[in-house]
């Protein structure tokens, strides 16, 4: 299975992944400017194939607000 591999844990299926590329702000000149040199990876843990209810819910609960609304 292609994804993310967590060793010792699970691996995050690639389908599940949702990559967003972006120009990035600050420093760095005309190329950083003007390259998608920013990444942003979201992974809706509370839809994955790759977790039990349980690892679910301690995510949710051991993350709180920083896990979000989904995606």
């Amino acid at each position: 299975m292609d994804g993310i591999d967590i060793p010792g844990h699970f691996i995050i299926p690639e389908d599940e992944l949702e990559w967003e590329f972006s120009t990035s702000g600050g420093p760095g000149g005309q190329h950083a400017n003007r390259s998608a040199t920013r990444v942003e990876l979201r992974w809706d843990y509370q839809h994955s194939r790759a977790l039990s209810l349980a690892e679910k819910t301690r995510i949710k609960r051991k993350a709180g607000a920083r896990a979000g609304g989904g995606v």
